[in-house]
């Protein structure tokens, strides 16, 4: 099959660049524009700012995001596969000054092969087109190259190329209303329509009304649906090298920052990938599991809006996600479940944002307990306690969950006991 992909909002989170640096410049030039319409695509209709505006930001950042915008999880990995099975891919993109033949569209097409290059998207063409008709001439190249699936995130777009091809919607706040088309919220989930293997997820209330055995069928069909994704080795081989390397200094450093007792090493080491949960009160709990964890790999979930990602979180797997976004929550789920059943840890703050309260924990989400199940992954809880100049920590037994477990109850288990460690902590 001839398979077609747009850049901007497929290959990249569009929608997130645009909302974190867009009002990231908005409030460094005191402009009193806040996210108004978070359904509309473009970046004056959202901020309901003028012309000028708009075109000063894309001014400001428009190369910035050519050379350095991060790529989706699993991009490259998906489109070599899918080129393995013989499919061809086009690239037919309406990124801003591309289509132009003078220096700057030079300009921009040399960064955009080169970003392309840099984290290896194979592709058999690439065609630009105008961001006033792109609609218009997307769906002329589809015609004339005779593109059988074209995966879009432009409502405009997606309307368009419907009645001319199978279309793959990557979902975004403003496209979530498109009709009679496919969506997705991960390459994963592309790879799974592409090949007519998808399975729609049930969220926990759905799950609970199925009978035993039909709960078991379900959760056995969904693990093979994330097995057959295809998972990229060499970024896992990556970042656990960085963070062999990198831990080492790491724990030395916090030898004289922020010294830490820890009780219970024996459960760290697991014989299969774990699932890592911790309680969760400062910005230094993260170096702090790395120094509990020591060299042992695991791939952190990490608010999205952090400002030193690019850097350092990228490179030690650190998984994204905007916390108010039920797309990225989503995906970044995806994404720690294929982690997991491909042999890498993962870990987590089950209350979903730090404690700032005077209860020794928030409650717990259900991520780690529904991932556990669908896996077959133990949980591994860590509680972390600050008393005088000194970190107390303790880790405790490992917990299985299994297919017939209820959700709630062992979730509800964890956080008591996690509680209780805590507790004992503060007396120890």
């Amino acid at each position: 099959m001839k398979i077609a992909f747009d850049i901007d909002g497929v290959f990249t989170d569009y929608e997130w660049f645009l909302n974190a640096y867009g009002e990231r410049y908005l409030k460094r030039h005191k402009k009193d524009y806040l996210l108004q319409n978070p359904e509309k695509y473009t970046f004056r209709e959202r901020f309901g700012c003028s012309e000028k505006i708009e075109l000063k930001f894309f001014s400001r950042y428009l190369f910035w995001y050519a050379k350095k915008m991060p790529v989706r999880e699993n991009v490259s990995i998906v489109i070599k596969r899918l080129k393995e099975e013989g499919h061809s891919i086009h690239i037919i993109t309406a990124r801003a000054l591309a289509d132009r033949k003078d220096i700057l569209g030079r300009l921009m097409r040399f960064h955009l092969r080169k970003w392309l290059s840099k984290n290896k998207i194979l592709y058999d063409s690439i065609s630009y087109v105008s961001m006033e008709h792109s609609a218009a001439e997307k769906v002329k190249l589809c015609r004339e190259q005779k593109i059988d699936i074209f995966v879009e995130d432009d409502p405009e777009n997606i309307v368009a190329l419907r009645d001319q091809c199978r279309v793959i919607c990557i979902e975004a706040s403003y496209n979530q209303s498109m009709e009679g088309v496919e969506h997705a919220i991960d390459f994963g989930e592309v790879y799974q329509l592409i090949n007519d293997q998808g399975i729609r997820q049930l969220r926990y209330h759905d799950l609970r009304k199925l009978k035993e055995e039909e709960r078991k069928q379900y959760l056995i069909h969904l693990r093979k649906s994330f097995e057959i994704q295809p998972f990229d080795a060499g970024f896992r081989g990556k970042y656990e090298y960085f963070i062999r390397r990198t831990v080492r200094w790491v724990i030395q450093a916090g030898r004289f920052l922020f010294p830490v007792q820890v009780e219970g090493k024996e459960y760290l080491k697991q014989k299969k990938p774990a699932i890592y949960v911790c309680n969760h009160r400062s910005y230094l709990d993260i170096i702090l599991c790395y120094c509990i964890l020591g060299e042992i790999p695991a791939r952190f979930l990490g608010k999205k809006e952090i400002k030193w990602y690019h850097f350092l979180q990228r490179k030690a797997g650190t998984i994204f996600v905007v916390r108010e976004d039920k797309r990225s929550r989503k995906a970044s789920k995806n994404t720690m479940i294929h982690t997991l059943l491909n042999g890498g840890n993962v870990l987590l703050y089950p209350e979903g944002t730090r404690n700032r309260t005077k209860s020794s924990l928030l409650p717990f989400r259900l991520s780690a307990v529904y991932m556990a199940q669908i896996t077959g992954c133990p949980i591994v809880p860590i509680v972390i306690r600050k008393k005088k100049d000194k970190f107390m920590v303790h880790v405790d037994k490992p917990v299985s969950i299994n297919i017939q477990d209820d959700l709630k109850v062992k979730n509800d288990n964890i956080k008591e006991n996690m509680c209780r460690i805590y507790k004992g902590l503060g007396q120890a």
